[in-house]
């Protein structure tokens, strides 16, 4: 999920829709909050731990690995 917000935001950059400065500063400290993963919390449907940790480490895989253009 990270990955395609980062996606779409990448694609507002790239055509425009942020373009000023400010907007730019406004956009960052949430983005910054959703990288860093502190506040995520594993669904509902997980049952116990050990699920919680691989979905957490496999979430997490996906955001090193994504390449930001």
């Amino acid at each position: 999920m990270v990955v395609v917000v980062l996606q779409l935001v990448a694609m507002l950059l790239k055509f425009g829709y942020y373009f000023k400065t400010d907007d730019i500063d406004d956009i960052l400290p949430v983005l910054f909050t959703l990288m860093d993963g502190k506040e995520d919390y594993p669904s509902k449907e997980v049952k116990d731990v050990t699920d919680e940790q691989n979905v957490i480490q496999q979430s997490s895989k996906s955001i090193y690995s994504c390449p930001i253009h």
